[in-house]
């Protein structure tokens, strides 16, 4: 599923996805894995930080890793490339390309009435791409299912959970 309607091929694709050993536990670890490509040197793999830490933290954190990343690489480029963030989070995906216009309006609280999980990251993430030199999209790619990509990004997330286990 595409969420851009452009013709031409992308300036940038990224592939990105968050980990979490022990999802749920008090003594969970988190990781992130951004992918440009084999060998690039901008692919990444870090630990997820603060004390939250769960996978969809940690999908976002990597979204938020790319988008800071993409914007760095897009001073080189005349004009504003087009970025593509290929992720297997359609919660990511949906938080900021749908559900956020209802959170801003109703003060940043779900329908429950409770304050909406992963508010910093999500309006991070959003104040990057609106603020950045990149035309971002985004891209939902199935997870464990064999894309290159994904499975790269996926392997870089779970190195930097394993690195964060350690740090704790």
């Amino acid at each position: 599923m595409s969420y851009y309607n452009n013709n031409r091929r992308p300036d940038m694709e990224i592939y990105t996805d968050g980990a979490c050993h022990g999802n749920g536990q008090r003594s969970a670890s988190g990781g992130v894995g951004v992918y440009f490509g084999p060998g690039d040197s901008r692919n990444y793999s870090g630990s997820l930080s603060g004390s939250r830490q769960t996978n969809q933290r940690a999908e976002l954190a990597a979204i938020n890793q790319a988008v800071s990343q993409a914007n760095e690489s897009a001073r080189g480029y005349n004009g504003r490339p087009t970025v593509v963030i290929k992720t297997d989070s359609q919660y990511s995906i949906d938080s900021l390309t749908k559900w956020h216009h209802n959170w801003d309006r109703n003060g940043w609280v779900n329908q429950a009435g409770n304050p909406v999980a992963n508010q910093d990251l999500i309006q991070g993430t959003l104040n990057q791409i609106h603020g950045g030199n990149c035309d971002v999209r985004f891209e939902h790619v199935r997870g464990h299912s064999n894309n290159r990509g994904n499975n790269a990004a996926h392997n870089l997330a779970t190195q930097g959970a394993r690195n964060n286990n350690r740090r704790r």
